[in-house]
């Protein structure tokens, strides 16, 4: 599922029709066209729709859906918010082919019969909201959603809802709260970050009438990002050879753990397990090793470590390194995680107190480290992991979400999981992921480390890396997700390890009820 940034947005429609002879007015007609019908298909009962329209082409969007759905028979109103004598050309034309129609126009809400109506349809501003709305179209908003909830009146809109960044997410006090939201050609990044995405409610893409992937390559700032679906994953799993064994599907070693800190590499080793790997060793410090042995699952195989030279010798026959769930923040532990990754080139796995002994990667200190590595690296930071290694806020990383993760990928050569709402796989070249997948129930403790010892198994079964990335940030969370259908909270990270297994059966083949 492709997703476009306001700015790409807006560059399709300025080169529709100065380099394809597309008029503005053609995609308008399929836009409003394609609200009509799905409006059409949703509605109940002889109620009115009433079209909330500002006076751009947003608007005027709203509008040819008004025409089309006069045309089916269906009641419609419409209520204009700002002069119409200011409005854009396209707009103008549209409200007087309504008006010659004889649509109702209300230019008051207090005139508008609230008890008839089944739903508002918002078109007020679209992609081109930035900072706060103005104090008249907050004002606005506040009553006709006081009226939805009166009168339980379905709420939509247009390309994105009325206050919400079509970039970041971020939200106007008193934004429109849609309950659907209908685009055209693709998704809005807005609608797939927090808290844009609670805002626009269920998305509905409609057919732009513009093959726009073949515009967009002239554009210099093309930013390719991608929403991180099912459908995606479906065309990464690989089915199984009839032949394959323990030694085919690979080895992952996980290195971490510390006093007080087994269950991290345990967690991460168990889940490597679930998620198919033919082999997993976790290694822990010496002197937690009989702990750990006292704990783990039958399956995991052991192994104790005290230095550089050690690791090393416990990496040979090995597929895939996960390095530092539970590792610990003691000074000599981060050098020894620096010696490592200073002389390992191996594919590799980073999470939690690896991050420790890389500090501040913008200060340049480790700089390097990671960039020459022949098997880019995977990261999986939290926001907070990350705002340390990019020296940056994180009100500010929130703020940039999807370029912060973009740029550092692209600095590091790395795949990039930062694990946020949602979470993004960025990969080296640039190219944004954005988890589709995913629920408040996994804020708990572990769900990082199955997620490290899920990507860890994916790798040492043959995937690339960038592949190991997307298939296991997915299907961890998807995972969750079906978890959280029979209980919205309080389901484990193991109980996520446990469940893997089962949900790449079914994936693989839908007709196993597993």
């Amino acid at each position: 599922m492709r997703i476009l940034t306001k700015e790409e947005s807006q560059y399709i429609d300025r080169m529709a029709p100065e380099k394809y002879g597309i008029p503005l007015g053609y995609l308008m007609e399929n836009a409003g066209s394609d609200v009509a019908q799905v409006l059409a298909n949703h509605y109940k009962g002889a109620k009115s729709i009433l079209f909330l329209s500002g006076n751009g082409n947003n608007g005027a969007d709203g509008l040819v859906a008004a025409r089309h759905l006069m045309e089916l028979e269906i009641p419609v109103c419409i209520y204009l918010f700002g002069e119409s004598q200011k409005g854009s050309q396209l707009f103008k034309e549209q409200l007087h082919m309504v008006k010659q129609l004889g649509i109702a126009i209300y230019t008051s809400l207090d005139d508008i019969p609230w008890h008839t109506i089944w739903a508002v349809v918002e078109g007020l501003i679209g992609t081109g909201m930035k900072g706060e709305l103005r104090f008249q179209m907050k004002e606005v908003i506040e009553i006709v959603q006081s009226q939805c909830e009166l009168y339980s009146i379905s709420k939509w809109s247009i390309d994105i809802p009325a206050g919400v960044n079509a970039n970041t997410g971020e939200v106007s006090h008193s934004s429109f709260k849609a309950d659907y939201t209908i685009t055209f050609g693709a998704t809005k990044q807005g609608v797939c970050l927090y808290p844009g995405k609670e805002y626009a409610g269920h998305v509905i893409v409609k057919p732009l009438g513009i093959p726009f992937e073949k515009v967009l390559q002239n554009y210099q700032a093309y930013h390719n990002t991608w929403g991180l679906d099912i459908r995606l994953i479906e065309t990464l799993l690989r089915p199984r050879s009839a032949i394959a064994h323990k030694g085919r599907n690979g080895h992952t070693l996980v290195i971490g753990g510390s006093n007080g800190m087994i269950g991290a590499p345990l967690m991460a080793g168990e889940a490597s397990v679930h998620s198919g790997a033919g082999k997993t060793t976790v290694a822990v410090p010496d002197d937690c090793l009989r702990t750990l042995q006292n704990k783990v699952m039958p399956e995991v195989m052991t192994a104790s470590f005290r230095s550089v030279s050690d690791i090393m010798d416990l990496v040979k026959d090995k597929s895939v390194l996960a390095l530092g769930p539970g590792l610990g923040r003691r000074e000599e532990t981060a050098q020894i995680v620096l010696e490592f990754l200073a002389t390992y080139d191996g594919p590799i796995v980073l999470d939690a107190d690896a991050f420790y002994a890389l500090g501040d990667m913008a200060n340049g200190e480790t700089n390097g480290v990671l960039q020459s590595r022949s098997h880019p690296a995977i990261m999986t930071p939290h926001l907070g992991e990350f705002s340390r290694l990019t020296g940056r806020s994180i009100l500010d990383i929130q703020k940039n979400y999807v370029q912060s993760a973009r740029d550092f990928a692209i600095a590091q050569h790395v795949v990039l999981v930062l694990k946020g709402i949602p979470s993004l796989v960025a990969l080296p070249n640039g190219t944004i992921y954005i988890n589709m997948a995913g629920n408040s129930g996994m804020g708990t403790g572990g769900m990082g480390d199955v997620l490290t010892g899920m990507i860890s198994a994916f790798v040492a079964q043959g995937y690339e890396v960038n592949e190991a990335a997307l298939i296991g940030t997915f299907l961890h969370s998807y995972t969750a997700d079906r978890l959280g259908t029979k209980k919205l909270w309080g389901y484990t990270p193991s109980d996520v390890s446990v469940r893997i297994g089962s949900v790449i059966s079914e994936l693989l083949s839908p007709s196993l009820n597993v």
